[in-house]
């Protein structure tokens, strides 16, 4: 085997694995141990944010499985009902997915605002399931900030993301 060709192949790899890899790691970041825990239930969903990005901008580098991945990831890390995120990510994925074309030239602007509509429904089947599992109405109030600050904090996740698709994904040729 031809050992330029290895390497060429491994940096591809690498390359198309970074989505998921850094979508991965602000799932981890979104839910590091902090000092006041009265506020971890309403830090905002990193994981939502970056899906919605890389569905949106490159389809191709977050395959189903990468979704699946990272929705039971965030559950897992998160404590929260397993198959909630996975359903609210797939959620979002689908409503992205209708609508790509017409998201592949809209403002930023636009895409912040498509995005706190998207991720609203999303929001909602993680409460849906969150009562269904206590048995109860829970009270929405940590969730609503949540998606609050989750829609908040989009502009920054789309700017490193936006910047690390020119530095890293185009650089290989991939754009």
């Amino acid at each position: 085997m031809d050992e330029s060709g290895f390497w060429n192949r491994l940096d591809l790899l690498a390359r198309s694995l970074f989505p998921f890899a850094a979508s991965a790691l602000l799932i981890i970041i979104g839910f590091a141990p902090l000092r006041a825990p009265e506020i971890a239930p309403a830090l905002p969903l990193f994981g939502m944010a970056a899906v919605y990005y890389w569905c949106v901008f490159r389809p191709d580098l977050m395959p189903h499985w990468a979704i699946f991945l990272l929705g039971l990831f965030s559950d897992l890390l998160g404590g929260t009902l397993v198959g909630s995120s996975i359903l609210a990510f797939f959620a979002l994925y689908l409503a992205i997915s209708s609508q790509r074309r017409f998201f592949a030239h809209a403002s930023f602007f636009l895409l912040w605002l498509a995005f706190a509509l998207f991720a609203l429904p999303a929001f909602l089947i993680m409460w849906s399931l969150a009562c269904w599992n206590a048995g109860a109405i829970i009270t929405p109030a940590p969730l609503a900030l949540q998606y609050v600050l989750t829609v908040a904090v989009y502009p920054m996740i789309a700017w490193f993301f936006g910047q690390s698709q020119q530095v890293i994904l185009q650089s290989g040729g991939r754009g």
